[in-house]
């Protein structure tokens, strides 16, 4: 070995100046504690029983390189994570929000303009595209801050928790009692309209004021559809009042919308009114 420099008495390599250094950082084997052992080449008798004890050990508990990585993975980032205060998300956590309909189009594109990280044209044509998907799966607290958004705007809209179902009203018995004109109409409509709601009443038989057409009531609005097209949306959050009467045999309720206008709705039909009164009066 070359004199002034501290050997690997393995390999030869040139070995850094650290005390109690055991093994050598380049080929692993035991090295020499002291200069007389690295002189003679031979290494000192409890270190090398102790090396071969370890390595023994090692091979006895070694498991495969596979298990070994995936616990370690898991066990970081378990620690990770409770360092960091990160909430795992959930499935429960997740919302989706889908924007029905609304008379204030300008005046809802700018409003999301400035609260949604999208350019106007993209929201252009979320709003021009009613009913659609506006947010999918985000978290409560953007849900909360477009939602008050909309209701600003009297948007009418769902909020869906976790998955969800593209035909609510179909499954609906009230749909299963429509004529076969009847369903062929409603299913012309978008399915993405009826993402969120719980479908209450489905009728082909109630006129909304002087107009024929098909009507669904939801828990969270009034539809009332004529001519192929949705001709009124009244949200829930809208309505300042709503009443019940019976008239020359006929049979009328009214919603009151908090924008003054009145939806009055005329059956011809004693049980599908009772139906319906009884879902909306407490």
């Amino acid at each position: 070995m070359d004199q002034g420099k501290n050997l690997c008495s393995v390999c030869e390599a040139v070995l850094p100046e650290l005390d109690g250094m055991i093994y050598c950082p380049y080929c692993g084997m035991p090295v020499a504690e002291s200069d007389e052992a690295e002189g003679a080449g031979v290494l000192p008798e409890d270190v090398t029983s102790r090396a071969a004890g370890q390595d023994e050990a090692v091979v006895e508990n070694r498991k495969p390189l596979k298990e070994g990585q995936m616990a370690a993975r898991e066990k970081y980032k378990a620690l990770l994570l409770a360092e960091a205060g990160v909430k795992m998300t959930l499935p429960e956590d997740i919302y989706t929000l889908v924007l029905k309909g609304c008379d204030n189009k300008e005046v809802l594109i700018e409003c999301l303009s400035q609260i949604l990280n999208r350019g106007e044209t993209a929201i252009r044509l979320a709003v021009g595209g009613m009913p659609a998907v506006l947010l999918y799966k985000v978290s409560r607290d953007v849900i909360e801050q477009v939602a008050a958004v909309l209701r600003d705007v009297d948007a009418v809209y769902a909020v869906v928790e976790g998955e969800f179902d593209y035909g609510s009203l179909y499954k609906s018995p009230d749909f299963a009692r429509l004529s076969e004109g009847g369903r062929a109409a409603l299913k012309q409509q978008p399915k993405v309209l009826w993402l969120g709601e719980n479908i209450k009443f489905a009728s082909e038989r109630v006129r909304l004021d002087t107009q024929d057409g098909y009507t669904v009531l939801t828990d969270n609005a009034l539809f009332f559809f004529a001519g192929g097209r949705a001709v009124a949306m009244l949200a829930a959050y809208q309505m300042e009042d709503m009443d019940f009467w019976e008239q020359e045999e006929e049979f009328f309720a009214e919603w009151v919308g908090r924008d003054g206008r009145n939806y009055r709705l005329r059956f011809d039909n004693q049980l599908e009114y009772d139906k319906v009164k009884a879902a909306y009066t407490v």
